[in-house]
């Protein structure tokens, strides 16, 4: 009789650790699956995932320079980037009350790397001072949607 009350405690014992085990293993499956990847934001040909993204809107007495030396650009280098847009972009023509957008970098210096500016809702330029200083032009493509509609007068 001492022989069973021994078997059945140790059996239990065990059968608690097989059920335990096999309940951790399952929340670790859970946990993978829920993973999910992020969703890329593709705008002005670049991937916004990859930027810190400052929109604003350009105010009275705001000037180029202080833009982008407010975004961690010195300068020095606010001169070199104006020097060389020259050609396809004259900085002088920022309109306050037009939107910009400025893609930083996602590190502790947060500097920014593209100015995009908006002169209208169909255009905006793009300058980009990452590697090489370039500007360019760039135009919407505008989706035309022609819609009829139809009626009848039933009284004057």
């Amino acid at each position: 009789m001492i022989k069973n009350f021994v078997k059945y405690p140790v059996l239990l014992f065990f059968l608690l650790i097989l059920i335990s085990c096999k309940d951790d293993v399952k929340e670790e499956n859970n946990i993978e699956e829920n993973i999910v990847a992020p969703k890329l934001i593709e705008r002005f040909g670049y991937i916004l995932n990859d930027f810190k993204v400052v929109e604003d809107t350009i105010r009275n007495g705001d000037s180029f320079g202080e833009i982008l030396y407010k975004n961690h650009v010195e300068y020095p280098e606010v001169y070199k980037i104006v020097e060389n847009c020259k050609d396809s972009f004259d900085i002088r023509k920022l309109i306050a009350g037009k939107p910009y957008t400025i893609l930083a970098k996602k590190d502790t210096t947060e500097k920014a790397q593209v100015f995009i500016y908006h002169p209208s809702k169909t255009e905006y330029v793009v300058i980009d001072f990452r590697d090489s200083i370039y500007a360019n032009n760039f135009r919407k493509t505008i989706k035309t949607i022609t819609r009829t509609a139809s009626g009848s007068i039933e009284s004057s």
